[in-house]
């Protein structure tokens, strides 16, 4: 296959090789760890806040009866 001018090898190995040629590195492991931390603790932050959110709503339901 021609790709912009260029002989592309698309059997199985020449893409295999192809793509591990493109793959770089796009967080350092110390970024990924502070990713994971920052979700981990909006997960816990979420359901703090759903707990909160549900005693809002029965407070408003109430105080409408």
């Amino acid at each position: 296959m021609v790709v912009d001018g260029v002989i592309e090898d698309m059997s199985a190995e020449g893409i295999r090789h192809k793509m591990q040629n493109h793959v770089r590195e796009v967080y350092s492991a110390s970024e990924v760890e502070k990713i994971a931390k920052i979700l981990a603790h909006a997960g816990t932050l979420r359901e703090q806040l759903r707990g909160r959110h549900a005693e809002e709503v029965r407070a408003f339901l109430h105080a409408k009866t």
